[in-house]
């Protein structure tokens, strides 16, 4: 699977990443799940390139996913789109899915939403990432401010990837931490959401209002220095 732009990492993929990856599945013959569904949510100084763009030719093993929830905030309607150019998957994807069922189908409000979304609503968006810029802004230096803990700026999605593997203890160990004495819920990295690679880190979402941010990051503050007196 293919997620670009990445969740939680929050990078773009480089032209060279993309070709290195097709290249891959060409020689060992594997489809692309193509996950693309932050691709609406890319900071102005970025540019977003899709592996797509690599040529029809090349991209007949690439199964597409977009949604509306990330951009648009509609994720309780269900709404989402499949494009993938060989018919022959396309047709054997839309019978798995069951999606011309009525109990599996999409219903018509939500087709109604997708399609006023996509025709109408691209100026939420740009309004949305104008927000989301100030917020990952301040985030990421109230967080490199703090001791022991860092992150990156990310260059799409409104998540935030903290390196916390200098407390020296696992994620989801800390995150529990930070539930109970401070009444802030965070994401872990580890096996359970994110794979063993993820171990050392934990994802913050900023996608809210900067009262809610300046809240959630002093409870993060106050919770970290609660854990580093008691490490000692």
């Amino acid at each position: 699977g293919l997620c670009n732009p990445h969740n939680p990492y929050g990078v773009l993929y480089r032209p060279e990443d993309l070709e290195h990856i097709m290249s891959l599945c060409e020689k060992y013959d594997l489809y692309i799940m193509n996950d693309e569904i932050w691709s609406d949510i890319v900071y102005p100084e970025q540019e977003f390139l899709s592996i797509l763009s690599l040529g029809e030719e090349r991209t007949g093993r690439v199964m597409s996913v977009f949604g509306f929830s990330k951009s648009f905030g509609i994720a309780g309607l269900r709404a989402g789109m499949i494009y993938c150019t060989d018919k022959a998957v396309f047709e054997r994807l839309v019978e798995k899915s069951a999606v011309m069922t009525t109990a599996g189908g999409i219903a018509s409000v939500s087709q109604i939403a997708g399609i006023t979304c996509l025709k109408e609503c691209y100026y939420w968006v740009d309004e949305f990432i104008s927000h989301l810029v100030k917020n990952r802004d301040y985030a990421v230096e109230r967080i490199n401010s703090m001791p022991v803990i860092s992150c990156h700026k990310p260059q799409a999605t409104y998540l935030l990837y903290v390196d916390i593997s200098g407390l020296g203890v696992p994620s989801a160990q800390f995150t529990d931490y930070l539930i109970e004495h401070a009444g802030l819920a965070l994401v872990p990295g580890g096996e359970t959401f994110f794979g063993p690679g993820s171990e050392g880190a934990m994802r913050i979402c900023f996608a809210t209002s900067r009262e809610i941010l300046e809240e959630g990051l002093n409870r993060l503050e106050t919770g970290l220095k609660m854990f580093l007196e008691e490490k000692k």
